[in-house]
């Protein structure tokens, strides 16, 4: 039985979470992983502050990024929207992309989604590729800008002509739904392909749900399979959601309801709504 899901409510904001998740700030120590990079993050802290200061504008966006997430120093907001700035005025696009972020979530600043297209236009103009694509979902959604299919595959097709990996996967996907081109799953097919190679863990999820469908690619189990694993591999909630699906249903792997329930719980721990409903209704759901 084919693996169903929502491919809209999958894609939708995907481009513009990155910054979302802003874990609270914990005592330090070093009995984990984590910890230990707590550590290191604040022994670092200083160092960038110094290098930012003495004009190093890379440092002044890695500190920057400290402050947003709370990793080694205290969250600061402002702070962190005051040093993605002082990049951006210094020519460092990783910098215009951070500030694009802080206005489209209203971060330190008021929410604006003119201004973060605004920042994301400057950041591609400088061959900052992340900002080409979000700059290409807004023109896809009209977010802040006008609604422009053809803008959003000229910007996804720079980005992915340059080897990134959700450029290609949002190219695909325009021709999936068929946005400004011809409807064409081969096609799309390809462009999600060429997703995965380049670390898209959305690519690989959908290249393996065509693999499972046999939309615009022959048919192939094993290697839906094997796609679903990949996106798994980067933590991608969909993947876990499709991979519990398959592991429940035997669907190019020997079945296994426990582990279904894993995945699919892994999936809802990393914010995937609908695999929190289907683990929900397990053993049944695997069966629908």
């Amino acid at each position: 039985m084919s693996i169903r899901f929502s491919l809209l409510r999958m894609v939708h904001g995907l481009i513009f979470t990155a910054l979302l998740s802003l874990p609270a700030q914990k005592a330090i120590s070093q009995d984990t992983p984590a910890d230990r990079a707590s550590v290191f993050l604040a022994e670092k802290a200083p160092e960038w502050e110094k290098e930012c200061h003495d004009g190093e504008m890379t440092s002044c966006v890695l500190l920057g990024s400290l402050y947003l997430e709370g990793s080694g120093v205290d969250a600061d907001h402002v702070e962190a929207l005051h040093l993605f700035e002082m990049a951006c005025g210094g020519s460092n696009m990783g910098g215009c992309h951070n500030v694009a972020h802080m206005h489209h979530n209203g971060f330190a600043t008021e929410q604006s989604y003119v201004e973060a297209a605004r920042f994301w236009h400057i950041a591609c103009e400088g061959r900052y590729l992340d900002s080409c694509v979000s700059l290409g979902y807004a023109h896809r959604e009209g977010i802040g800008t006008t609604q422009d299919y053809a803008e959003a595959i000229r910007l996804y097709e720079l980005a992915c002509n340059g080897q990134n990996g959700n450029g290609c996967t949002f190219l695909g996907l325009m021709y999936f739904d068929g946005l400004g081109v011809e409807p064409d799953s081969s096609d799309a097919a390809r462009f999600y392909s060429l997703g995965c190679t380049h670390y898209s863990p959305l690519g690989c999820t959908l290249i393996g749900n065509l693999y499972e469908r046999g939309l615009g690619v022959e048919a192939d189990a094993e290697l839906s399979f094997t796609h679903y694993e990949k996106a798994c591999n980067s933590n991608d909630p969909s993947g876990f959601h499709l991979l519990g699906i398959a592991f429940g249903r035997g669907f190019g792997v020997e079945a296994s309801k426990e582990r279904g329930l894993h995945f699919l719980r892994k999936s809802c721990e990393l914010g995937g709504v609908e695999a929190c409903e289907r683990a929900a209704t397990v053993p049944q759901d695997f069966d629908e």
